[in-house]
């Protein structure tokens, strides 16, 4: 089974791989991204046909600690296989699910997105 981690790093170009954000080591090794980011990082998922499945948000403060929000989205897929239907329903939620949530003067908001499978060619 193909994880996460490795659904992301085989579709994202090398620049988003690298402006993505380590997690504490706890949730290592995911990444997480800024808004404008994160919202790239999804248009090159949809691109490459894998499912975003959900996401968490994370908070880094003013001292560089990154703590989770306690904040999170997912999608359900209809169908056991997955479609490329899933594949643009589940990027247009969470692209909606991160436009939705406000910016932070006092930390910087990070979005870690969750994959779960590949559509078909």
């Amino acid at each position: 089974m193909t994880t996460s981690r490795e659904l992301i790093d085989g579709a994202l170009t090398t620049e988003l791989l690298q402006r993505g954000i380590k997690l504490p080591a706890a949730a290592s090794p995911s990444l997480a991204w800024i808004a404008s980011d994160a919202l790239s990082v999804l248009d090159e998922l949809e691109t490459a046909g894998v499912l975003v499945c959900g996401g968490d948000v994370w908070h880094r403060d003013p001292d560089g600690k990154i703590t989770p929000a306690y904040a999170n989205w997912y999608y359900e897929k209809t169908t056991e296989q997955v479609s490329k239907g899933d594949v643009r329903a589940a990027a247009s939620q969470a692209r909606s699910y991160i436009t939705s949530l406000p910016p932070r003067n006092d930390r910087i908001v990070l979005f870690e997105i969750v994959c779960c499978g590949r559509s078909s060619p």
